[in-house]
């Protein structure tokens, strides 16, 4: 009966870097772009252009801007301070229970 019967198979599991979402550099983006046919390039820049645009500014140095980003910094650092509990190494233990501290 045990020659009868089928193997099954044994399902490997992926490695990590195959289960990790991996991220493109820039370089990557642009060539897979340049791959694309003409029609779609006008697409991906036609969605692209939908998409609301991000700008990075220099903060300004005037001393209203100097004082507000005091004052959102101290209540920052007050909410911080009322959520800790103790150490590090009881609030790692607290958070990934006994594994840490084995």
């Amino acid at each position: 009966m045990a020659l009868a019967q089928k193997k099954k198979k044994r399902v490997t599991a992926k490695p990590r870097a195959a289960q990790r979402k991996l991220r493109m550099t820039y370089r990557q983006v642009l060539a897979r772009v340049r791959a694309l046919s003409p029609a779609d390039r006008e697409r991906l820049r036609a969605e692209l252009e939908k998409q609301p645009r991000v700008y990075i500014m220099r903060p300004t140095g005037s001393p209203e801007a100097i004082r507000r980003g005091r004052k959102l910094a101290e209540e920052i650092r007050k909410e911080v301070s009322e959520k800790q509990t103790g150490t590090l190494e009881e609030t790692m233990i607290e958070l990934r229970g006994l594994s840490w501290s084995s």
